[in-house]
């Protein structure tokens, strides 16, 4: 019986598509370079700001500089269009009421993540909440599920983790839990397939499929 979610942020819980591709572009603005699509930098997405970087910015070679543009200019427009997909807080609300732990774990910094999933998601309660920082080794690896994995106070096989990509597939299968993949984020049905997901969903509603 499955007593826990744990959630991607990124392409599964909200939106962040938009607010990222200004802040790339503002970024490669500042080294004069011409903008890249929506679709272009959805691709980049999913190991963190710093793969971010060297994807979406392959022409710069002071990475670090770039890293701290990016997060200056991200910094100032992530709440801007950022939201929660369609049935999400309603799928949350349901999660809460029925006493099934939840919990984010994703790639995004830290600070971002926490204020991110606050303004967005005011009445639900998470377990917890845990982004990108210093000494924690990020997804694929475990380690952040591990940590709220103890904080629900339940086992592996309880435990489920939702996202939209093939680093979150990895992240469950490596933590020993059961890996879902939805389809409304920023990888297609057909690179999660691609990727060796098994357990698909189109609409979060149908997350309750999974729960008995």
């Amino acid at each position: 019986m499955i007593k826990g979610i744990i959630f991607d942020l990124d392409g599964t819980v909200l939106d962040t598509s938009k607010d990222l591709t200004t802040a790339v572009n503002r970024t490669r603005a500042h080294y004069k370079l011409e903008p890249i699509s929506l679709e272009k930098v959805l691709h980049c997405v999913g190991n963190g700001f710093v793969v971010l970087m060297n994807k979406a910015l392959p022409e710069v070679k002071d990475k670090d500089e770039a890293l701290e543009i990016f997060k200056k200019e991200y910094s100032m427009c992530y709440m801007d269009e950022t939201a929660p997909y369609q049935g999400i807080t309603d799928m949350l609300k349901k999660l809460n009421s029925m006493g099934i732990k939840v919990g984010i774990n994703t790639n995004k910094d830290d600070t971002f993540s926490k204020k991110l999933i606050k303004k967005n998601f005011p009445d639900i309660e998470f377990i917890d909440v845990i982004g990108t920082v210093p000494g924690r080794n990020k997804k694929p690896d475990p380690a952040g599920v591990n940590v709220i994995l103890e904080k629900m106070a339940i086992t592996n096989e309880e435990l489920i983790y939702m996202g939209d990509s093939d680093v979150d597939l990895k992240t469950a299968l490596n933590a020993k839990v059961t890996p879902v993949a939805c389809t409304w984020g920023f990888r297609t049905k057909e690179e999660l397939i691609n990727a060796g997901a098994i357990n698909i969903i189109d609409k979060p509603e149908e997350v309750f499929t999974y729960i008995g």
